[in-house]
């Protein structure tokens, strides 16, 4: 039988303008301070630059990631 997987959940406040990059290859390669790029940092670029601090640290995953940007928060 296959070993059963435990996801970790984390809530966090958002906000307008907040962005999220999930991905399975960065766990335990990459801080939580790691994850906090600058508000203006191009998506693709902030997964770039991730990407390679992963694999710098030794991430053997494929590395695939998801970008969500927060465009509105609360009530309509």
């Amino acid at each position: 039988m296959p070993a059963q997987a435990t996801p970790q959940i984390r809530e966090l406040p958002a906000r307008a303008g907040d962005f999220l990059i999930c991905s399975d290859g960065f766990y335990a390669f990459l801080k939580t301070d790691d994850l906090l790029l600058p508000r203006t940092a191009n998506p693709g670029e902030a997964l770039q630059i991730l990407v390679e601090m992963a694999l710098a640290n030794g991430s053997h995953d494929n590395l695939s990631a998801v970008y969500c940007l927060v465009e509105q928060w609360g009530p309509n």
